[in-house]
Order: structure tokens, then C-alpha cells, then sequence
């Protein structure tokens, strides 16, 4: 029995294991499940937004974020010393079980609620808990699977109903994104019809008491579910262009029954009521780094970019200038000490304790259209790409503007500025295929930024844009960055029968399976 309460899916004997996760810093803003006897399905659906992961915490940021996916995507300015690329497997355990014990083992929880539902009325409203739960749940999934690539999915946090005494089995990864792909539409078509039917009234109405997010906006969550279904089906792309392109004409093709994001208004994110562990979370995890070279100096500054003020601080010299990642470690150190690079901007990020929570924006939703416009047709690729940039530069902007941080405001972004920038060469689409892919890549990355920057590792794994410089490090482990994250000491441990079974893919330089081109 010890090693089951140990084993990857510490939440497999329901709410009892889920105390140990819950962060204190959620209960005003959340209700809070083990705090009842019995957890109702829609505290425990609340629930799955109590997660540093979504939230901008101090730990995600600074042990997760700032070391690792950050520094992988030189979304942030970074010294050069013998360990920068070296994977911090302690810290990589601490994203690992908070998927397990609160994302995956929420979720679980509901299921077990669900299954003990007895009236029509209930089996059919609560499936509209199930149905938006699995669309944040998938968000999270999908990131396990693109830093380590199997993991336990189907059997996780289902120890008390499977015959396994080992613990919970691995899924092959694109199993994962299959069942995923294959969920979300039955999830979408679902909501469709709950968001017309009289019948889901009193259930809609409790949901909407309980969803922090879009407030039982059943329309909105569509909307997600069919963003995020494009999401998938893009990151597997050149693994399976059939599927994903199925996949992606089915729901553009259908924009009555499959809407997707359209406006920042439709974006999935939070705002917190309690902003004050935001500011701390962001001014202590993020407050005094560097801002990257190749992002300001390469991309962004030539295009005359209106997001380098809402991204980055000016230097001494009153410019925006990167720390170069072929420079020495002394020579970064000393540019940074003395102000001649540019720092993550306090007014935006830092010092803002209204930050919200990101799971996805229309802004990306725009760039996987143009990137499937321009590979396949069915649209105009130019607009859907320059309706992305606009929507990055107006959903930045909108943050600065509404920033808790008054005392260094910035202007807006201007309709002028956003032509200018559309039209300058580092951004302008243009004819060559690659070219415009390379664009889109690129603005995608400066999009996601450092705060999303776990999607953009897997994006730039996936199309190999932007085309970054790494200056190589003399570390016999990891010289250069890496291409997946190891699987966590725990799991080894504890899990060690199905561990072994994927051992030989627990290697830094191995590849997710989608990682073909």
C-alpha cells in the first residue's frame, strides 16, 4: 500500500491525498472542496482552477518558468554558466504532481461524483461539468505530454478501480493526443446542443455560480473547446498532417456548429480577486531579469513593434537593446548590473498585481489559421496572420493599460502603430510559403512570450522557428537545451515497474513524438 500512496498518481484515493496540494493563497478566491465532507461536482470543477499553473505564481515562474521553458526559448535574457540548460528534476517533480494530485485528481473526483448521479436530470445537467472540466483538463494534459511525452493517463488516479498493483500504466503519447482530439469534439458537440435546450437551465445556472472563468458562458466555452482542438491538432501536424488538417477543415469549415475564438474577449483567462500574490508571485519570480536579444533587437525593434514597451523596460542609454546569449557570462552580468539591457517591464508584469491567468488567446487561435491557410488553403492566410499580430498588441496592451502599477503608464497601442508594424519587412507577409510560415512561428513565440513559454518550447520543437542562437556550455549533461524534460525521481521510484517500461525514452535530447520536422 506504501507505494501506492506514493505513486504518480497521488490522487487515487480521491480528496484525501488532494489537502497536501491545495495552496493557501486560492481559498479567497475559490471554494474549497476538501474543506467539505463530500465535495460537490461543481466545487470540484471550481477547483481545477486553483492551480499555480494557470495562475501567475511565484513558483511556476521562478522554478519552472525562469530556468527551464524560458530559457529554452530565450523568451528571457539569461547568464551563460555551466549549468543554465541543466534540467532541475526536484522542480520538474513539483509540475508533475500538480498535474496529478489537483488537475488529474479533481477531475477523477468528479468523475466518481458523476457515476453516482441517479435522475435523468442530474446525469444529463452535471455532464455539462464533465464536458468544460475535460476542456481544462485536456489543456493541462496536453502540456504533460509535450514536456515528457508518455505519461499515465487512462489508469492515473484510478488505483482503487484497477486490478494493476503496480500503479498506473504509461499512455503512449499520440494515444493521449488521439483520445484528446477524439474527446473534445464529442465535448463540443455536446455544448452545442446544452447551450440551446431549456432543459439544462438549473444546471447552467449553477454553473455559472461556480465557473471563475467565463461565468457559465456556455457559448465561450465552445468556443475554447474548439480552440483548443485546433491547438492539438497543429502540434501533431507534421506527425499526421491527415488528421490535423481533417481536424482543422472540419471546425473552420463549420463556424456554426464548431465556433472558435474570435476576440480577446473570448480569450480562457483568469482574473484573481486577490491580486497581491500575483505582484509578489511575478516581482519575485521574474523582477530584474533580462530581456532577450534575438526577440528585441532582431524582431521587435526593427518592426517598431509597440509590445517591446509593454514587454521590456528601457535601458540607461533610453533604449530597448537584449542580453546577448554569445556574450560571457561577466559580460551579461555587467550589462544587466549597470542598465544596458533592458529588463522584464515592472508595469505589465512585475510590479502588476492584475495579471491574469492565460490558458489561450484568439490571438493564437488566429495563428493557427493563417498557418493553415497558408499549408492548405481554405482561407486567406495574410488575414488571419495580421489578425494575430493586432490581437497580441492589443491583448498586451490591454494588460498594461489596466495594470495595478500606475506610476510608469504607457501609452497604448495606436491603429497607426499596428499598420506600421504589420507593414515593416521583419513582419510584412509576403509570397514565399516558408517565409510566411517562419513569420507566423515567430510571432506566435513572441506572443506566448516567457509566461506561455511551455507552448512556445513545443511550438519551436514542432516548426524549428524562430531559428535561435545557443551558445554551447561546458556541461558533459547538458551542453546545449534540451528536447524533452526528464521524468521526475519520484516517479521512478515509486512507479518503478511502468517507469521501466518507458525508460528508454527518459532521455534529455529525445523527442516528443510530434517533434518530425
Amino acid at each position: 500500500m506504501k507505494k501506492n500512496l506514493f505513486i504518480i498518481s497521488l490522487a487515487a484515493f480521491g480528496m484525501s491525498t488532494l489537502a497536501a496540494c491545495t495552496k493557501s493563497d486560492f481559498s479567497s478566491n475559490f471554494n474549497d472542496p476538501e474543506k467539505t465532507e463530500v465535495a460537490s461536482t461543481e466545487g470540484l470543477f471550481k477547483g481545477l482552477f486553483a492551480n499555480d499553473r494557470i495562475k501567475p505564481a511565484y513558483w511556476n515562474i521562478f522554478t519552472f518558468l525562469r530556468p527551464q521553458s524560458a530559457v529554452y526559448t530565450q523568451t528571457i535574457g539569461y547568464t551563460n554558466s555551466l549549468n543554465v540548460y541543466t534540467q532541475n528534476t526536484a522542480y520538474g517533480q513539483d509540475r508533475w504532481s500538480d498535474y496529478y494530485t489537483n488537475t488529474l485528481a479533481r477531475y477523477r473526483a468528479m468523475e466518481a461524483n458523476y457515476a453516482k448521479y441517479t435522475s435523468p436530470s442530474d446525469i444529463r445537467g452535471y455532464n455539462i461539468f464533465m464536458q468544460v472540466g475535460k476542456v481544462v483538463l485536456y489543456d493541462q494534459t496536453q502540456q504533460m505530454v509535450d514536456l515528457w511525452g508518455d505519461i499515465p493517463f487512462k489508469e492515473a488516479g484510478r488505483v482503487a478501480q484497477t486490478s494493476n498493483p503496480s500503479g498506473p500504466a504509461y499512455d503512449d503519447a499520440k494515444d493521449v493526443y488521439t483520445t484528446m482530439l477524439t474527446d473534445l469534439k464529442a465535448a463540443a458537440d455536446f455544448l452545442a446542443v446544452a447551450n440551446t435546450t431549456d432543459s439544462f437551465v438549473l444546471h447552467k445556472q449553477i454553473l455559472s455560480k461556480n465557473d471563475p472563468m467565463y461565468n457559465g458562458d456556455l457559448a465561450k466555452w465552445r468556443k475554447y473547446a474548439n480552440s483548443l482542438r485546433m491547438r492539438i491538432a497543429m502540434r501533431i501536424s507534421y506527425q499526421n498532417e491527415t488528421l490535423a488538417k481533417q481536424t482543422i477543415e472540419e471546425i473552420l469549415g463549420n463556424p456554426t456548429k464548431y465556433p472558435v475564438m474570435e476576440a480577446n474577449t473570448d480569450n480562457a483567462q483568469l482574473t484573481y480577486i486577490n491580486g497581491n500574490d500575483i505582484r509578489d508571485g511575478m516581482r519575485d519570480g521574474m523582477g530584474g531579469v533580462a530581456g532577450p536579444s534575438y526577440m528585441i533587437d532582431t524582431v521587435m525593434k526593427p518592426a517598431a513593434d509597440p509590445r517591446l514597451r509593454f514587454f521590456f523596460s528601457r535601458t540607461v542609454r533610453g533604449e530597448f537593446k537584449g542580453s546577448a546569449p554569445n556574450w560571457n557570462s561577466a559580460q551579461q552580468e555587467d550589462s544587466l548590473a549597470k542598465g544596458r539591457v533592458s529588463i522584464i517591464d515592472s508595469t505589465t508584469f512585475t510590479q502588476n498585481n492584475n495579471f491574469p491567468g492565460v490558458l489561450m488567446t484568439a490571438a493564437e487561435v488566429s495563428f493557427i489559421k493563417a498557418e493553415a491557410f497558408e499549408r492548405w488553403g481554405g482561407g486567406t492566410a495574410k488575414t488571419a496572420y495580421e489578425n494575430g499580430v493586432k490581437q497580441s498588441i492589443e491583448f498586451y496592451s490591454s494588460i498594461n493599460q489596466k495594470s495595478s502599477y500606475a506610476s510608469n503608464p504607457k501609452k497604448a497601442a495606436t491603429a497607426d502603430e499596428i499598420t506600421a508594424t504589420l507593414a515593416s519587412a521583419n513582419v510584412a507577409y509576403g509570397t514565399n510559403k516558408e517565409d510566411n510560415l517562419r513569420k507566423i512561428a515567430t510571432q506566435k513565440w513572441i506572443d506566448f512570450n516567457w509566461m506561455g513559454s511551455v507552448h512556445g518550447w513545443a511550438e519551436m520543437r514542432r516548426t524549428k522557428y524562430p531559428t535561435l542562437t545557443f551558445t554551447r556550455v561546458n556541461s558533459p549533461s547538458a551542453p546545449t537545451p534540451g528536447t524533452r524534460l526528464l521524468y521526475p525521481p519520484k516517479e521512478r521510484l515509486y512507479n518503478a515497474v511502468n517507469f521501466e517500461k518507458v525508460a528508454a525514452k527518459d532521455v534529455m535530447y529525445g523527442k516528443i513524438f510530434w517533434d518530425v520536422k
